[in-house]
């Protein structure tokens, strides 16, 4: 496989829109930001428009969050680092667990420009095509 289509790790994490205590909104949020972007080099953060998260918890009752979604591009998955993360976000986020979840991805931008095919052109020939009106303004 091409260097420029080795598999990387992309690793989404939801966050709780809000942290669960009292303080600055988005304060949990911004660290976290800043800590992956210096980590990764670069962050992802879809915050626009929360998803909701419903689940039914150990007493019956449906619960809800407002939800956030921050992902990073690495090229490993160092699961001993992000589960130890988990929990430093899950106490900073005021919750019982943080989602994270990782996928093996093929990045096509990466050095694309030593991999890039040439494009086959065409001659395009192009025609003018002229509209006649008809009676009574007809095309």
């Amino acid at each position: 496989m091409p260097a420029s289509l080795a598999p990387m790790v992309l690793i989404q994490v939801l966050l709780p829109a809000s942290a669960g205590r009292p303080g600055a909104p988005g304060e949990e949020l911004a660290a976290t930001t800043r800590e992956l972007a210096e980590m990764f080099g670069g962050i992802t953060a879809y915050l626009r428009s929360p998803a909701k998260g419903l689940w039914t918890s150990p007493d019956g009752q449906t619960e809800h969050d407002d939800v956030v979604m921050v992902e990073v591009v690495a090229e490993q998955f160092d699961r001993t680092w992000w589960r130890a993360y988990r929990t430093t976000l899950a106490a900073r986020f005021d919750q019982e667990s943080i989602h994270v979840r990782a996928f093996a991805v093929e990045m096509l931008d990466r050095d694309e420009t030593a991999t890039r095919p040439r494009m086959a052109t065409a001659d395009v020939e192009l025609k003018t095509v002229s509209l006649r009106r008809g009676p009574a303004g007809a095309l």
